[in-house]
């Protein structure tokens, strides 16, 4: 099973074209075909996820659009017919929801576009998100995976954090333990192998870039990631991880080697796979 995530970069804030709109939809239709997705995951896609169920249809590739309860979810999902969803809970900035596969393999998927940290206030703000989203996944025996634009690196503290995701680099250490106890509080790890995205020799070296004036930049940032429970690390196909930087034979970075946000999204898209059996 198959699970692709993009930040398309067509929101509200984002004003483009309407040839940079059709564009990004062309891309995303042959993003699912190529990497035969059968879970996306998006962020700041404003457009008709209906007309991308048509196109693939076209082609023979059923997908359906998993409609959140709530409107103003930052988050959508899209999904192959054959999957049954159930969403368990939708506010602004995460959905967590409830996916079976036709063989009955059942996992708890949460989908997330965090808040920028650009204020002490938006910081704050994406501490209660994360705080109130892990609340929610505390179920030792439950399967799940997050994935999505977090707004953070994998070293900071929304990511990092016993109060927060808790997400570790390191598949052995989160299989063991699973969740860690501090001051009498329980709470679950969560392993992230997007860590592996850290280091000089991976290329691309991040899923997004940023060159500011601010005190600590490190220009590539891995904002979009995925997090997997203890119980999932085995389900994950070894190697499978990657942030895609091609397309239908198109690159989606520039001749610097960064997201090509003139043509397609500041971000790069992810994918895996896990097991599903």
């Amino acid at each position: 099973m198959n699970i692709l995530f993009w930040n398309a970069s067509i929101g509200k804030i984002c004003k483009h074209t309407e040839q940079h709109k059709d564009r990004i939809e062309a891309s995303l239709v042959e993003l699912i075909i190529e990497n035969k997705a059968d879970i996306v995951v998006l962020a700041e896609y404003e457009a008709d996820l209906l007309r991308v169920c048509d196109l693939l249809a076209v082609d023979g590739y059923l997908y359906k659009e998993g409609k959140t309860i709530n409107p103003k979810c930052r988050v959508k999902l899209l999904l192959k017919d054959e999957l049954s969803y159930e969403y368990y809970k939708d506010p602004e900035y995460y959905f967590i929801v409830r996916i079976v596969n036709v063989v009955g393999y059942e996992f708890l998927l949460g989908g997330v576009h965090f808040p920028s940290k650009l204020s002490p206030a938006a910081l704050e703000g994406c501490r209660r998100t994360a705080d109130d989203m892990v609340r929610e996944l505390q179920d030792l025996e439950k399967k799940v995976v997050i994935i999505g634009d977090f707004n953070s690196n994998p070293y900071e503290e929304i990511m990092l954090g016993f109060d927060y995701f808790h997400a570790l680099p390191y598949s052995e250490v989160v299989r063991r333990k699973n969740s860690r106890i501090s001051y009498g509080i329980e709470r679950r790890i969560f392993y992230n192998p997007m860590w592996n995205y850290i280091n000089d020799f991976s290329n691309p070296h991040g899923t997004y870039y940023l060159d500011s004036n601010a005190s600590i930049c490190t220009g590539y940032n891995i904002l979009d990631q995925v997090l997997l429970s203890a119980n999932m690390i085995d389900d994950l196909e070894n190697k499978s991880i990657r942030i895609i930087t091609e397309v239908n034979g198109e690159t989606l970075v520039n001749d610097l080697n960064r997201p090509d946000k003139g043509k397609y999204s500041d971000h790069l898209p992810i994918v895996f796979t896990v097991k599903g059996e």
